[in-house]
């Protein structure tokens, strides 16, 4: 019967040694899959980085020719503000005038038929 304390102390062992490579293989394949897994995950980052840099570069691009078109339009439009304020004064002038224009008429009306 001390064979069987031995033999049960055998398979123990046995069956620990089959968990453990068991529990091995779990985690070798759990690793690889993990490893895989980061694997895509950074080529998909990079991906996005490319994506991100042409969208930049582009938006950039779009940014430089908008602003040169605001600059283009600045200069188009500076000789038209400076002649408006230029002849702004000569306008109110000109409104003044017609603003006084009737009674002026009218006086000089009376002043004909008076004289």
């Amino acid at each position: 019967m001390s064979a069987l304390p031995a033999l049960i102390q055998e398979a123990n062992a046995h069956l620990a040694a089959v968990h453990r490579r068991a529990a091995e293989r779990t985690v070798h394949a759990q690793a690889e899959h993990l490893a895989l897994h980061d694997q895509q995950l950074r080529a998909a980052v990079d991906e996005l980085g490319r994506a991100k840099d042409c969208e930049t570069a582009t938006l950039q691009e779009q940014l430089m020719t908008s602003q040169a078109t605001v600059h283009s339009l600045q200069a188009t439009v500076h000789p038209g503000d400076e002649l408006i304020r230029q002849l702004q004064p000569r306008a109110e002038l000109l409104q003044d005038i017609c603003r006084r224009r009737p009674p002026l008429a009218a006086l000089l009306d009376a002043l004909a038929e008076a004289g």
